[in-house]
């Protein structure tokens, strides 16, 4: 085996981002991220808070994040939503709404209680108007935002294109990640653009990786589920070669993170008990987190596209 130094490995590094950057902003003098981050939406519902006085104000609350693809059916291009499912209804939660809010990526300079985004209707007479795979475990959901040109401004939005999909290739152990959504753990002046975060990939299945959900090492909160995962560019492919010029790929959505009980212990290092002598416990992150893949997104949205088409949705 041909060994190559350190040196060489981070100048192909270099020279792959270099020309990755080249090729995300060609056209546009831009972030190559803002082409991703621009797909990009925090789905949420309207709060009060309270601000003394007896008074209160609305603001946007996130309650997840969602991507904007789309589907060419009757001669047009129709934009979709793509979110984790959990994200639309979540039944054992009590989280079944009739309407959530949207906010863009163009409202980024607005703060969550002076734009509280753009309310989407999610029932129609009782009936759901988001389409779900035919494999009902699948957490992810499509809602077309059809007949909300004038409330979006569709002209002005941002679509993510087919060709930034993974392929099967792609999904490998240890490739590099990009994670975006918009988690709660921050304050409310940082949620008005999607958070960056970084991750790497840490199990695929054996037989068919792009089809199974995948696992990902990296922090997520309640906020970062419908978010997309992108595979950032790496000096070295799945298979060990040393690649150059490629491009940042859609991996998948967050579904949901791993938990584990934990016990609590008290200040004196002693397990907390409740008064039956039971153990106090909590669900912590293990750092593990549960990504839905592009193959199903683009399975979803062909189902979608032909429910339009033959006038079913």
């Amino acid at each position: 085996m041909q060994k190559i130094s350190l040196a060489s490995m981070f100048a192909f590094f270099f020279i792959q981002y270099s020309m990755t950057a080249q090729i995300a902003n060609q056209d546009q003098k831009k972030p190559w991220l803002s082409s991703y981050q621009e797909s990009i939406v925090s789905l949420g519902k309207i709060a009060k808070a309270d601000i003394g006085n007896n008074q209160s104000i609305n603001y946007f609350s996130v309650v997840g994040s969602g991507m904007i693809f789309y589907v060419n059916a009757h001669n047009k291009t129709i934009p979709c939503l793509i979110t984790a499912k959990h994200v639309l209804e979540n039944v054992p939660d009590k989280w079944t709404p009739d309407k959530i809010n949207l906010r863009l990526f163009r409202f980024q300079n607005e703060e969550l209680h002076k734009n509280l985004g753009v309310e989407i209707p999610l029932r129609k007479n009782g009936k759901k108007l988001w389409i779900e795979p035919d494999n009902k475990s699948t957490d992810l959901a499509c809602l077309p935002l059809l007949n909300l040109e004038e409330k979006l401004g569709i002209s002005d939005l941002i679509i993510f294109p087919y060709r930034l999909f993974a392929s099967k290739d792609d999904y490998f152990e240890g490739a590099q990640l990009f994670i975006f959504g918009y988690p709660g753990i921050v304050e409310p002046s940082f949620q008005t653009k999607a958070l960056v975060r970084n991750g790497i990939v840490s199990w695929v299945s054996p037989s068919s990786p792009e089809s199974n959900i995948i696992l990902v090492d990296s922090d997520l909160y309640p906020g970062n589920s419908g978010g997309p995962v992108i595979k950032v560019p790496s000096p070295m492919d799945k298979f060990g070669n040393i690649v150059v010029g490629e491009t940042p790929k859609f991996l998948g959505i967050v579904s949901a993170k791993k938990q584990a009980p934990t016990v609590l212990i008290d200040q004196n290092g002693k397990v907390v008990l409740d008064t039956l002598g039971n153990n106090f416990f909590t669900m912590e992150s293990v750092g593990i987190g549960i990504i839905e893949t592009a193959h199903n997104v683009k399975i979803l949205l062909d189902k979608t596209k032909m429910l339009i088409e033959t006038n079913k949705y």
